[in-house]
């Protein structure tokens, strides 16, 4: 998830020390063990500045790798302690809060739909349970508030809270999407009948979802609006072809440099690749229409140039047209 989750869930982390009583002396340091927990949840995207100049998909393969495993939490979160010693904080007071900081990240990002190292170096399984989106402000939020009455009041019930509250929403996300299932199924749409498939939230809410179908010759896409007080509501999305081995190959011929490429990107999306167009694969896990088929990244080939990389294309900037899709789905309008 983004940094701002990360802290409070670090914070939280470190708030659960056994050791953490509600006695004076020790309360009395307790913003200073929140901070120390909280620098160690965000410490592990700090993998984000693993780049290359010259290769655009370096950031990408070593972003939620080996820093968000369980193996490397020990490790980081010496780092991040060493780090507090600049600022004359003995090892030993911080290390256990940066643990349990640093020891939140890898499974709260396992809960979203990117795709982390988990389980690095023993498997290099991407482990995506998609419970909850990337940005989520509807738990992000509340947390926040939560933790600043931790703070505030330096009572524990408040870290107790915060913690029922992520761990129900948790599960809430995971019934979400089996209500998903559940409604598809009415609507004559048996996922389990395809190769495998995807169910996803979008960004920022547990309400809106996209769903991917793989016949392993072409993707499906939907999207999928879970009432509370109203009806769900389906949204029908075309049908892509999906991206073959041996087209690329074809298509690449001897450019070993691109062929990698597409390897790399391949794994970084578990394959759920479509033609953008002639020269481009697509991201289906991601579109601005939780049905639609706009990608918000691409890979682009120039078979040609055996010397260049592939470029990595990223367009955020919806249209005027998305938006105004987007404003009538979140109000529960149905679409032509």
């Amino acid at each position: 998830m983004e940094p701002v989750s990360q802290a409070v869930l670090g914070a939280m982390g470190a708030q659960l020390k056994p050791s953490l009583k509600n006695d004076s002396k020790t309360m009395e340091d307790f913003k200073k063990l929140s901070l120390w927990g909280a620098l160690g949840g965000m410490a592990p995207d700090l993998d984000y500045i693993i780049r290359s100049s010259t290769d655009p998909l370096f950031t990408i393969e070593y972003h939620r790798h080996f820093t968000h495993s369980l193996f490397f939490i020990p490790i980081g979160a010496l780092v991040v302690s060493l780090f507090l010693r600049l600022f004359k904080v003995p090892l030993k007071k911080s290390y256990p809060y940066t643990l349990l900081g640093y020891a939140t990240h890898g499974l709260l990002d396992a809960f979203t739909n990117y795709g982390t190292h988990l389980f690095w170096p023993f498997s290099d399984r991407r482990e995506a349970w998609n419970c909850v989106a990337v940005v989520d402000p509807l738990i992000t939020v509340p947390l926040l508030i939560v933790l600043g009455l931790s703070l505030k009041y330096k009572r524990r019930l408040f870290t107790f809270l915060s913690w029922a509250m992520l761990i129900s929403y948790l599960c809430l996300g995971a019934f979400q999407k089996y209500r998903v299932k559940s409604f598809l199924l009415t609507r004559g749409v048996d996922v389990e009948s395809f190769h495998r498939y995807m169910i996803k939230p979008t960004i920022a809410n547990n309400f809106i979802w996209r769903v991917i179908l793989d016949s392993k010759e072409s993707l499906q896409f939907y999207g999928v609006r879970l009432g509370i007080f109203n009806e769900n509501i389906l949204y029908s999305g075309e049908r892509v072809k999906k991206v073959q081995r041996e087209e690329v190959e074809q298509l690449l011929g001897n450019n070993r440099k691109q062929m990698h490429d597409y390897e790399r990107f391949r794994f970084f999306t578990s394959n759920y690749l479509f033609w953008s167009d002639e020269k481009s694969i697509a991201d289906g896990r991601y579109s601005f229409i939780p049905h639609g088929t706009r990608p918000i990244w691409k890979l682009e080939f120039s078979p040609g140039q055996s010397n260049q990389f592939s470029k990595f294309i990223i367009d955020r900037k919806p249209s005027d047209e998305i938006r105004e899709t987007l404003g009538k789905i979140w109000r529960g309008v149905k679409l032509n």
